[in-house]
């Protein structure tokens, strides 16, 4: 998207990829009024071959009013009518130029562009096609100017690929590039620099390496030895001062001398040695997140679980974190450097309990890295459960309440092959889905849960976690005897979607997130509605569904409040103006449900977990915007009533009941003779703080009960 600097009125966007774009098709759309409204440029104009070719970005020549260019997978588009019309502007680039960025700077009355191109077809061991170009005539000609930057990593046969750039608006001839990963060559990865980029011929332009070891005083947690993946995804200078260099992808760094030397920007180490944490972050957060537990003897204590970075812990309540993992991914890890789940002793705060995968990379292969360890020291020490038995897929870890801290009761879903139960802290495991009905069902156990309250019920809910899955092939299973024997759930509205999360409250009522499909969402919300929250009353033998989203991520109850439920919607990767992503809470059992999502502004979630501390909190993990907190959310609005005597001397003598309680409220006023029975007297919302009712039929020498429900819906109901 691109903003015209002689008229902002003008705005233009790009579009493609038919991945992420559901039309497909690639576009560039306009607005003449600051973006109110937008409409089509001249399609045809753009003579693109592929109809999802991706428009990378867009720049309006600062010179020249009117004249715009556009850098796409099949190279330099140019514009003379604020892109109403458009040309193809490649002379001198690769007949299959992938333009994957496009910059421009005013010198002196010209207007200079640089571009990089992707080497030729994607193919990660030819650097033919790619490299670094210049233009100094409005995009008729292109000279290249990738100089002496490396090309090839001869003894792994991969070519580089570079990508980002950023340009001295006060020098042109101070040029930046950054390189880029994937599986490209990675020895001299980071930012490159050259003082000559005007030089003629542009094969005489050089470039120095920035980012060797000494230039840099620290590199925050992301350390080298064992995060290797220091590709460039943001380059920039500062406008009022181009000698401040901002550079970074998974990491994020800054030099304030034109690139000499570097410092880590992403995070505040909370110690001397720049070696060790804890740290504590400064907003700039690009973590997926999968799990956060509380230690339940310590509620400044949080484990969090993250993707490719691993296990983290926060001893201060957040202020700071400490990176668990012993330089992450010993080798015993092997690719399982994820943590995607936990469990907590109860009584003993060294005791953790860490399912490990190959993270969100696991997705494609269908979640089939796998393994499950055990700390006894808070993290200092680990041992792997199962070996043999517990491995092969992404890991579940539950435990069930009971047993000491030797003989705790666990179960282990291991996505791809089946369910697993421990009675002795996890030495030792036996299969237990022997009576789950399908094999299909044993292989796709995804979520977990316990009855707080009783040990013998547990819950287990199946998902299609295969990034092409279609078919709604989930449900619920239930167990009454700790985990040993199931039985599917199948009646009474029973969900039968993907399950990706399941939750029991204290007075055992049952929660499932549920979704349609697991990789993506379906915007045709047919009926029946396979994806929201479903709600249980009953052990699982009726089902309500309480949530109309089509993707419902995750559930959580509050322990000690079966009042309050928090859950988590989302639309993964695509867009839906139906899907409404973010956090919803019930403060009525999980009858009705409000979106309180304000702050959480990554809206892609892979868990939500309520606790009941001092203070109560709602924890989102999201999927590339970290972790998110919400302190002391508002307890349920609990109204009280009290009665009076309007004229005892009278055996009529009518009763003021006067409910006190928060405006807006929905009541219902009762009363009883014998506290079974209940008749209604009054139903309505609170408008102000209190509400009377005067009870015309009461006597005096009546034995009279009354109450006040915050609604009218029968169970649940308070």
């Amino acid at each position: 998207m691109a903003i015209s600097p002689h008229d902002p009125s003008v705005v233009l966007a790009g579009f493609g990829n038919s991945w992420e774009n559901d039309s497909g098709a690639s576009t560039v759309i306009r607005s003449t009024d600051g973006g109110e409204t937008f409409s089509v440029v001249n399609q045809g104009s753009l003579n693109l071959a592929e109809a999802d070719t991706v428009v990378h970005g867009i720049v309006f020549d600062s010179v020249t009013n009117g004249t715009v260019y556009a850098a796409t997978g099949e190279g330099v588009l140019k514009s003379a009518d604020n892109g109403q019309n458009w040309q193809d502007a490649r002379a001198g680039l690769p007949g299959s130029a992938i333009v994957h960025e496009l910059i421009g700077v005013d010198s002196s009355g010209t207007f200079i562009l640089f571009a990089t191109t992707r080497t030729a077809a994607g193919d990660y061991t030819a650097f033919a096609g790619g490299g670094v170009w210049r233009s100094t005539d409005g995009a008729n000609t292109w000279v290249e100017i990738t100089g002496d930057l490396p090309k090839n990593q001869l003894e792994d046969n991969l070519a580089y690929h570079y990508w980002q750039l950023a340009v001295n608006p006060a020098n042109p001839n101070v040029l930046y590039v950054g390189t880029r990963r994937e599986e490209w060559a990675y020895e001299k990865m980071g930012v490159f620099k050259t003082t000559t980029a005007l030089n003629n011929p542009g094969s005489g332009v050089g470039w120095s390496f920035l980012w060797d070891d000494p230039a840099f005083a620290d590199y925050g947690w992301l350390d080298r030895s064992w995060w290797g993946e220091f590709h460039i995804g943001f380059l920039a200078l500062a406008p009022a001062d181009p000698d401040t260099v901002v550079a970074g992808g998974d990491h994020l760094y800054k030099s304030m001398d034109a690139g000499a030397n570097w410092t880590e920007i992403y995070a505040a180490n909370q110690t001397a040695d720049p070696d060790e944490g804890p740290w504590s972050g400064r907003g700039i957060e690009l973590m997926i997140a999968f799990e956060v537990e509380v230690d339940p003897n310590d509620s400044g204590t949080w484990w969090v679980a993250y993707d490719d970075m691993g296990l983290w812990r926060t001893d201060d309540d957040g202020d700071s974190f400490s990176h668990i993992d012993s330089k992450h991914a010993p080798p015993e890890f092997g690719d399982t450097d994820a943590a995607v789940a936990l469990a907590l002793d109860p009584t003993d705060s060294g005791v953790v309990y860490v399912g490990r995968s190959a993270g969100e990379n696991d997705f494609a292969d269908n979640w089939n890295q796998g393994k499950v360890y055990k700390t006894t020291d808070s993290g200092q020490t680990w041992a792997q459960l199962g070996v043999g038995v517990l491995e092969g897929g992404r890991p579940e870890v539950l435990m069930v309440g009971g047993g000491g801290v030797n003989s705790r009761t666990l179960l282990c879903a291991i996505y791809g092959d089946g369910l697993f139960r421990s009675t002795d802290s996890g030495s030792n495991w036996v299969r237990v889905d022997g009576s789950f009905t399908t094999q299909w069902d044993r292989d796709h156990a995804w979520s977990l849960a316990a009855h707080p309250g009783d040990t013998s019920v547990v819950y287990a809910g199946i998902a299609d976690g295969h990034p092409d899955s279609t078919a709604p092939d989930g449900g619920v299973y239930k167990s009454t005897d700790g985990g040993q024997t199931w039985t599917k759930l199948a009646s009474g509205n029973a969900p039968s979607g993907q399950v990706l999360g399941i939750d029991v409250a204290d007075d055992g009522t049952v929660y499932a997130a549920t979704t349609e499909n697991f990789s993506w969402i379906a915007t045709d919300f047919a009926e029946p509605k396979l994806g929201g929250l479903y709600r249980s009353a009953d052990g699982g033998a009726t089902w309500t569904r309480v949530l109309d989203q089509p993707r419902v991520d995750s559930v959580s109850t509050f322990n000690g409040d079966p009042t309050r439920v928090v859950c988590a919607a989302s639309s993964f990767f695509n867009f839906h103006p139906d899907v409404n992503a973010g956090v919803y809470i019930s403060r009525d059992s999980g009858l009705t449900f409000t979106y309180e999502s304000s702050g959480v502004t990554h809206t892609q979630i892979k868990s939500i977990t309520a606790h009941v501390g001092s203070p109560a909190r709602i924890f989102v993990a999201s999927a590339g915007g970290g972790i998110f907190v919400a302190v002391d959310p508002a307890p349920p609005a609990i109204p009280t009533i009290e009665g009076t005597m309007i004229n005892p001397i009278f055996q009529n003598g009518d009763i003021r009941l006067v409910v006190h309680g928060i405006s807006g409220t929905m009541i219902i006023i009762q009363a009883s003779t014998n506290l079974t029975t209940w008749d209604t007297l009054a139903t309505a919302t609170m408008t102000t703080a209190d509400f009377e009712h005067i009870d015309t039929h009461a006597h005096l020498f009546d034995k009279r009960f009354y109450r006040v429900r915050i609604d009218g819906s029968g169970s649940g109901s308070r």
